[in-house]
């Protein structure tokens, strides 16, 4: 309609929707390559097999597929104007962002291994399966989480925005409460009964997740402003 305001509101929804699709790739790579690492390691290191055929089918389409989804409908994030355009010819899985994906997955997998290992050994290997596949179910929510910012800090108020996400995030978690709890379900899923303890911890480990992410995106935001502001000093002098 040649009014200018029309074109920077095209732009804003162009940068919207180009961040949701790497928040949604991210998210699915991350988790998917979680799962092979887990499965794979797991049986490489003599470990109990971490999950079931079923389960494995329920990670993909039920705890992967809801939070993908809202992951699509996420609102613009701040300061999305104020960033220079991106090149058009710039790859969607960047270096960097293989980078962050990798570590991603990586860190999914030592978490759910490890709490495998400690868990095999303390509890009967039904409950530490049970912890496993719960503890890997509540790190794609915490994952779905740390994707929207991946350079930013999770703990702010824009991750309260997406209310679709949040949705989708408990909806999740309380179908993941009837698998494990529900006599019907776990006979279907493979599941045994936790308790509130048992529970604490898998809730626990999703939460150390978020804590080493941020620590992360911390790291990568400082390392980022020592460069421009050494490329700055450059220039100047």
């Amino acid at each position: 309609d040649d009014n200018f305001a029309t074109i920077v509101a095209a732009v804003k929804r162009g940068r919207a929707i180009y961040d949701n699709i790497l928040s949604f790739v991210r998210f699915q790579l991350t988790t998917n390559i979680a799962a092979i690492f887990t499965i794979l390691f797991g049986r490489l290191l003599g470990m109990p097999t971490p999950f079931t055929a079923i389960q494995v089918l329920f990670v993909n389409i039920i705890a992967d597929g809801p939070p993908a989804v809202s992951l699509g409908v996420d609102p613009p994030k701040e300061g999305l104007m104020q960033r220079p355009p991106r090149d058009p010819k710039a790859a969607i899985l960047s270096g960097q962002r293989l980078t962050r994906i990798i570590s991603g997955a990586v860190l999914m997998t030592l978490i759910t291994l490890g709490l495998l290992w400690v868990a095999d050994r303390e509890v009967a290997t039904d409950v530490a399966l049970t912890m496993t596949f719960t503890t890997f179910v509540l790190l794609q929510m915490a994952n779905a989480l740390a994707v929207r910012v991946p350079t930013g800090s999770v703990f702010t108020r824009h991750s309260l925005t997406n209310r679709a996400l949040w949705i989708s995030l408990a909806t999740v978690v309380t179908v993941q409460v009837l698998v494990v709890e529900v006599p019907f379900l776990q006979g279907v899923f493979d599941t045994t009964s936790l308790g509130w303890a048992r529970w604490g911890i898998c809730v626990a480990a999703a939460l150390a997740y978020l804590l080493l992410d941020e620590v992360r995106s911390l790291v990568e935001r400082l390392v980022t402003r020592t460069r421009e502001r050494r490329t700055a000093e450059a220039a100047a002098a």
